[in-house]
């Protein structure tokens, strides 16, 4: 693909949500000068994302040059991945403040879990960063207004991880859709099945010793350190809203952006577990019905 160095702020991957048309940066840079990222959360997604970056760093004349995490064996395993791409150390840190706190870093990559993202964008943006940011943008509206709020002046560039927003086909099938040519919808109708225990994961590797729990609970009532919740957070209703946002988060972008729609005028929805009942706190299964103006 051929992307600008501007186009690249925003991430490797994703939707373009962007608040802000025009580029601050928070340092003067020129043309030449490499563009400095930092990673926050570099678990199983964050991971891939620094593949991603990796396929197009070298075109883009961007660096990965500070990592975050508060699993101490994960941040040391991607550190030695980047110091292996870029041949030098790059910054690590436990606190995510730390590493927002640093000057010379242009942009951030954060997938961390669900629970702290409006938190931590809120704090990228006032700390002046750039930030792409996975999926979803915030776990409930007063997070996600306390970032827009915090970027209605600060004018950065914000790309939030919805899958497909940036695919080629789906914007053909938005604009065809939204052409009228189907004539009216009164139905739209989506889906994410899977017969796996989506999330399960083997935890016994991480040790309480490795983790900074309270930095990873960021300010949730205290509790004794647990691999499960901290391994497999999507299971559980503190950290994660559930496969509703999870996973649902993905399609109900496609169907509102399709049909150019509002937000629903009254949700409906049913579920249970019915098939893995391992002690997850979210469903396993769920229908939900959205009428719409």
């Amino acid at each position: 693909m051929d992307i600008s160095r501007r186009e690249f702020l925003v991430g490797a991957a994703g939707i373009a949500i962007a608040s802000g048309v025009g580029l601050a940066p928070s340092r003067a840079y020129g043309a030449n000068d490499k563009l400095s990222v930092g990673m926050i959360g570099v678990g199983t997604r964050g991971g891939q994302l620094f593949d991603d970056l990796a396929g197009v760093d070298k075109a883009q004349n961007v660096e990965v040059t500070a990592i975050c995490d508060t699993w101490r064996v994960r941040r040391e395993q991607i550190a030695a991945k980047v110091k292996a791409r870029y041949g030098s150390e790059p910054r690590q840190f436990a606190n995510y403040e730390d590493l927002l706190a640093l000057k010379d870093v242009d942009a951030v990559i954060i997938a961390t879990p669900d629970f702290s993202h409006a938190r931590i964008l809120t704090d990228a943006i006032k700390a002046g960063k750039d930030v792409y940011i996975e999926k979803p943008m915030a776990k409930d509206l007063d997070g996600a207004n306390a970032a827009m709020d915090a970027n209605a002046s600060a004018k950065r560039i914000i790309q939030v991880g919805t899958q497909r927003r940036s695919e080629g086909n789906w914007k053909a099938a938005a604009k065809l859709v939204q052409s009228g040519v189907l004539g009216t919808i009164s139905r739209v109708e989506i889906g994410w099945n899977d017969s796996g225990p989506r999330w399960r994961k083997n935890v016994s590797g991480i040790k309480a010793e490795d983790v900074d729990w309270k930095r990873f609970l960021m300010g949730l009532p205290d509790q004794p350190f647990d691999a499960h919740r901290y391994g497999e957070w999507q299971l559980y209703r503190d950290y994660t809203n559930g496969p509703m946002a999870v996973l649902g988060a993905h399609y109900f972008d496609v169907g509102l952006w399709l049909m150019n729609a509002p937000f629903p005028s009254s949700a409906v929805a049913n579920g249970g577990h019915y098939v893995w009942k391992d002690g997850r706190e979210h469903e396993d299964t769920i229908y939900a019905i959205f009428d719409f103006p």
